[in-house]
């Protein structure tokens, strides 16, 4: 079974805590998802992660925070002839909650923990992450 270090520990903690004082603030979905830019830069920006889908699969985000990604990119894949069974996975309760609410159809695809010890419930086609470099060769997915 994987540990957390203290120094792990204490970055989960800052960066949990730093994402649901910003995140929840935000006055528009796009700040929820943690993105502080206008729409057009949503899709610039994200949408290259939708580019990579090439066949129909499931899509799991690391991070999901209110879940803005996981519907775009159900949306952008689908505009390619490709389904998509979106997968949230995020450390805060809040922001898995705020996901759950915005995405009652897929509320049960919604999980709250850390990437690094959560044991998934399948595998998935797609995923996509921003854990840090040095943290990121542990992930199991």
């Amino acid at each position: 079974m994987i540990s957390l270090t203290e120094a792990e520990r204490e970055f989960f903690a800052a960066e949990l805590s730093l994402h649901e004082t910003k995140y929840v603030a935000g006055t528009n979905v796009r700040q929820q998802s943690g993105f502080g830019r206008d729409e057009h830069d949503w899709r610039r920006y994200r949408r290259p992660i939708a580019d990579a889908i090439h066949k129909s699969g499931s899509f799991l985000d690391i991070g999901c925070a209110n879940g803005l990604l996981m519907e775009s990119v159900v949306a952008w894949a689908a505009e390619g002839g490709h389904v998509i069974e979106p997968y949230g996975l995020d450390i805060s309760a809040k922001l898995a909650g705020l996901a759950r609410e915005r995405l009652v159809a897929w509320r049960d695809r919604i999980f709250v923990g850390n990437a690094l010890l959560w044991n998934p419930p399948r595998r998935f086609d797609f995923v996509r992450t921003e854990i840090a470099k040095a943290l990121a060769s542990r992930v199991r997915v």
